[in-house]
């Protein structure tokens, strides 16, 4: 999908919906981040950007970059969320970026992976994937 055709729908709608858990969202762009924070409060959905010094209360939408989605902090998180039975989906914006990731260059972005061993829905969003022949 292009560039502004309204991607992020495909996880604030679900979100939103009733007996809706939490979604996970890991943006590698933090510059995104606030934006997708106040467009979610716009809708009336509950978000905000993870911060491991703050303890979150259930969040329709949490934030989260590569590196602290790998982190033991956050996978602590995501445990006390499975527990509860809350934790519904992962998405990935703008995922493009982990094909980009090296060794040296965002390293825990290949981690990412693990998280497929929660069992649950995992979205992947991207307006710039290139296609190779």
């Amino acid at each position: 999908m292009a560039t502004g055709v309204g991607k992020t729908l495909l996880f604030q709608l679900p979100a939103k919906s009733m007996h809706s858990g939490t979604t996970i969202v890991i943006s590698p762009l933090v510059s995104l981040q606030e934006h997708m924070v106040e467009r979610c409060q716009q809708l009336g959905i509950s978000c905000v950007k993870w911060d491991p010094r703050q303890c979150h209360s259930p969040s329709q939408i949490v934030i989260v970059t590569p590196e602290s989605a790998v982190s033991k902090t956050f996978g602590t998180f995501l445990d006390r969320l499975q527990g509860l039975h809350q934790l519904d989906r992962f998405v990935f914006d703008e995922c493009h970026t982990v094909l980009d990731s090296t060794p040296e260059f965002r390293p825990k972005m290949r981690r990412l992976g693990e998280l497929v061993e929660r069992g649950v829905q995992m979205v992947y969003l991207t307006a710039t994937l290139l296609l190779h022949a």
